[in-house]
């Protein structure tokens, strides 16, 4: 029995862009199998008109009322980043059964940003993301596209959960099966790693190559990615184009324009999902 700490890398190797949220390490009741057998797919419920990229975060992380959190492993923004928030067993999946399987312990939940109405596209790039993930945890726990269902193909008894509406599984299992068969090198983003940071927040001016300057350039690409401002370079150095794309970034945000991070600025980049306009 162990953790899912290897979720951040086997990610990041199929090339998604990875966020892990603080405290994932430790978060979920009790322990993992190490290589679990089945990914189950989800979509969060949250209406549309929550904004930012992933709005479910809190209640994903934290759980409900009626439900502890975390309720997934994985939450999947609607820009199809990705979202490391529990390495131990979470509550996602309740009673079911698929290849044979029918505890949770032996399942790894993706959470993804949607509102589970038939109307709603799902942008594609959150699709191709989707595809990528459950790729990333078959490949590394050596499992074939048939040990990926939707949360309504697993639900007892049949009918009890619609999740992920507007998703044909049968055609995603066969993309999955495809990338699995013909993997492709990928271009390996950083991972933004917040964890540092939780209980520092230090002030970055440029010029500096201060140990957490690589934190702010991944939360900057991250930022990127949802066209908030240019993408820099992860080198841990804070030149003229970090401080650019942080100014654009804080232009962006409504943020006072100082070009570097005060307590507002880290604030806002570790305050997931990103894209919230202020």
């Amino acid at each position: 029995m162990s953790r899912l700490l290897w979720l951040p890398n086997a990610l990041a190797a199929e090339g998604l862009y990875v966020v892990e949220v603080p405290g994932w390490r430790t978060r979920g009741a009790g322990t993992m199998h190490h290589t679990p057998t089945v990914v189950v797919a989800h979509h969060t419920a949250t209406p549309a008109r929550q904004p930012g990229d992933y709005p479910s975060l809190g209640i994903v992380r934290d759980g409900r009322r009626d439900l502890r959190g975390p309720l997934s492993h994985l939450g999947l923004g609607r820009s199809g980043r990705v979202y490391v928030i529990a390495s131990g067993k979470a509550n996602h999946a309740g009673v079911g059964r698929w290849q044979g399987v029918t505890s949770s312990i032996d399942t790894i939940g993706i959470e993804a940003e949607h509102p589970g109405t038939g109307g709603t596209p799902w942008p594609q790039e959150q699709l191709d993301a989707y595809d990528r993930v459950c790729a990333a945890l078959l490949r590394y726990t050596g499992r074939p596209a048939g040990y990926l269902c939707a949360h309504r193909e697993w639900a007892l008894p049949p009918g009890r959960k619609p999740d992920p509406t507007g998703i044909d599984m049968h055609a995603m299992r066969r993309r999955v099966a495809d990338l699995l068969a013909r993997r492709e090198p990928a271009t390996v983003h950083p991972t933004i790693d917040a964890e540092p940071l939780v209980a520092e927040l230090p002030v970055l001016t440029s010029p500096s190559k201060h140990r957490n300057v690589r934190t702010l350039q991944g939360l900057l690409c991250a930022a990127a990615s949802v066209q908030l401002c240019p993408a820099v370079e992860v080198d841990q150095d804070f030149g003229p184009k970090t401080r650019a794309s942080l100014l654009a970034y804080q232009r962006a945000m409504r943020l006072p324009e100082s070009g570097g991070t005060d307590e507002q600025t880290w604030r806002a980049l570790l305050a997931l999902p990103y894209g919230t306009a202020r």
